[in-house]
């Protein structure tokens, strides 16, 4: 809970503060599995992974978390983004692609580590 704090007048701005909130989770989530990808073994849970910078305020150079506590992470910050969408939204599709990909990062069995793609064996 890092930054100004807001607090909504009506519902109309509670639910534009949940969407907008969501969607950040969401995209911290994304940058971070990116960079996981990129920057380390994302296959090995032992391995060292990226610094999971989760707070605006960082001072000199964090410590590489090892790749299962970035997978944690990721997923903390999808289940955040997922809840905070689909209360502010329940039939909008924001909501529902965050669900897909809990789902996709839950189940790594689906991974072609070799390249990334979806749905091969």
């Amino acid at each position: 809970n890092y930054g100004p704090k807001v607090k909504p007048l009506n519902a109309e701005e509670e639910t534009s503060l949940q969407v907008s909130l969501g969607t950040a989770y969401f995209f911290r989530a994304y940058a971070h599995f990116e960079l996981l990808c990129f920057f380390s073994d994302f296959s090995n849970d032992d391995a060292l992974g990226i610094p999971y910078v989760s707070h605006y305020h960082v001072v000199g150079n964090p410590p590489r978390d090892k790749v299962g506590a970035c997978y944690e992470q990721i997923m903390t910050d999808l289940t955040r983004a997922y809840d905070m969408l689909t209360v502010a939204a329940p039939d909008d599709a924001d909501g529902y692609s965050v669900k897909l990909l809990i789902h996709l990062f839950s189940a790594p069995q689906w991974w072609n580590l070799s390249g990334f793609v979806i749905g091969a064996s």
